[in-house]
């Protein structure tokens, strides 16, 4: 019965599709009737709390509302929304304009009207599908009101940014933020800090928490990709002083949205920064330990850089 349903669905949509305006069969005739019914069926399993039908529709990463998902947390994040509002239903209110990619993927263009207790609201949406193993699956899902939100956002947030702010991805979501250092206020013709000497590396993402750097009187930081093998980037600084010009070189790793010193500082002479020097990385031939270009003295006190390979942490098995 259920396969007799689909067949009977499926020829209406091809009836529908003969009488659309030729501007929304854009994509190829043969695969529209099956995405339009995809996005029908994504559209009514919001309605039906149907999270299994939701589940079969994602690819295993969605571009989700601007931000990468895996499929799982898509899933969550549907679950929050029919948790929080038990009364949320959606409707499509226009025609489904297929748009054919260069790289043989669909988008979806339609309107949806969403109504959440009393509120009713129309939105511009569209899904993007791709063919994976044969399977039409979502890989985006959003629509232009958010879009222009996080837009509107992103700009704002630029603006904040300074100029020596480098790029990262510490949290590992496939997303680039941006990180810098703010140093302490010094008193002027004094070796002396206007409060403690301690710097603080901030983000351009409000999710990622500051990092405290104490005894650093600024520095910059440096992405040292990921070490680890968690997903995240790893950070470092070499931290600028009153004195001396050896200092212990600083790592950083966001671990379950705290910061950790993944391996022990280590020592840099001064004169060992130089340009296109890598003090930090993988080691190729021990899984989970990193190779440090740590300085030391030579038996007549000379700077010089030995090479080690230590264990860092946290690692994936």
């Amino acid at each position: 019965m259920l396969i007799e349903f689909k067949d009977k669905v499926q020829s209406m949509l091809i009836v529908i599709l003969m009488t659309m305006p030729f501007d929304s069969l854009q994509g190829s005739i043969s695969d529209n009737p099956v995405l339009i019914m995809h996005v029908q069926d994504w559209s009514e399993a919001h309605n039906g709390r149907n999270i299994q039908l939701l589940n079969s529709l994602y690819a295993q990463t969605v571009k989700y509302y601007g931000s990468q998902y895996t499929k799982k947390k898509c899933i969550a994040d549907k679950e929050r929304l029919f948790k929080k509002h038990p009364h949320f239903r959606q409707l499509i209110i226009s025609t489904i304009q297929i748009d054919q990619l260069a790289n043989g993927d669909y988008v979806c263009n339609f309107k949806k009207r969403v109504y959440i207790n009393e509120t009713v609201k129309d939105y511009p949406s569209y899904l993007h599908f791709r063919k994976i193993s044969g399977n039409w699956k979502i890989i985006l899902e959003s629509d232009i009101v958010t879009d222009d939100i996080k837009k509107s956002k992103q700009k704002t947030q630029k603006a904040q940014i300074p100029r020596h702010a480098i790029e990262v991805d510490v949290n590992g979501d496939g997303i680039k933020e941006y990180m810098w250092v703010v140093a302490p206020e010094l008193l002027e013709k004094e070796l002396e800090c206007k409060g403690p000497c301690d710097s603080y590396a901030r983000c351009s993402n409000p999710k990622i928490p500051t990092l405290k750097i104490e005894q650093c009187l600024g520095g910059k930081i440096e992405n040292l990709g990921d070490l680890n093998g968690d997903g995240g980037d790893e950070i470092g600084l070499y931290p600028d002083w009153f004195t001396s010009t050896w200092h212990a070189y600083r790592v950083w790793s966001l671990h379950h949205s705290s910061w950790i010193i993944p391996i022990k500082p280590f020592m840099v002479w001064y004169d060992h920064l130089q340009p296109g020097r890598i003090l930090i990385r993988k080691d190729p031939k021990k899984k989970g330990y990193v190779l440090i270009k740590e300085s030391d003295h030579d038996a007549d006190l000379m700077p010089i850089v030995i090479e080690k390979s230590i264990k860092i942490k946290p690692c994936k098995a």
